[in-house]
């Protein structure tokens, strides 16, 4: 007898299931495994065939750029209890017009973040980047540290694999 069951098995259903069956017993995620071929496959998936998303700490929003450092903190310890990569913390490049607020909104709350940025006018990012083609009056924000991105389906991989270690089954 299943106590909670977790219905869907991409990035949020596998996390809800691995955090509840490291809480406690009688956990089931229901969700199809990944498809053996993505060319084959005819049905309806998921919304992560994508291969890379980006992370970031940077981000208008308080409540997004808070979640977004607790969960980069948190990558290293899935990938090595999971023995699944899907972490690459290779920064964040964020390109934008001075006439807009978001570079520097993002930079706001990456700094009360603690977020490790610089910011770039277009003279730098053509010299640091030489090949992207920018305005003249283009601006940028990169952050380093854990900035990057993630592998979804493998993130999926790593949650679901600790969560059926942690007791919870899943219905395929």
């Amino acid at each position: 007898m299943h106590k909670i069951v977790v219905i869907g098995r991409g990035l949020f259903g596998s996390a809800a299931a691995r955090h509840l069956a490291e809480a406690e017993d009688g956990i089931a995620c229901i969700g199809p495994d990944e498809p053996t071929s993505r060319v084959a496959h005819s049905g309806v998936f998921a919304s992560h065939y994508d291969e890379g998303r980006m992370t970031r700490n940077v981000d208008p929003v308080w409540e997004w750029a808070t979640t977004a450092r607790q969960a980069i903190a948190r990558y290293r310890d899935l990938e090595e209890r999971s023995g699944v990569k899907f972490y690459s913390p290779v920064g964040y490049l964020g390109l934008g017009h001075p006439a807009s607020t978001y570079n520097a909104r993002c930079a706001e709350t990456g700094e009360a973040q603690g977020a490790a940025i610089e910011r770039l006018d277009a003279a730098t990012i053509r010299a640091r980047y030489p090949f992207l083609s920018i305005s003249d009056n283009a601006d940028g924000l990169v952050e380093s540290g854990g900035a990057g991105h993630i592998g979804p389906r493998k993130m999926v991989q790593a949650q679901t694999l600790l969560a059926e270690r942690a007791g919870a089954t899943m219905i395929r």
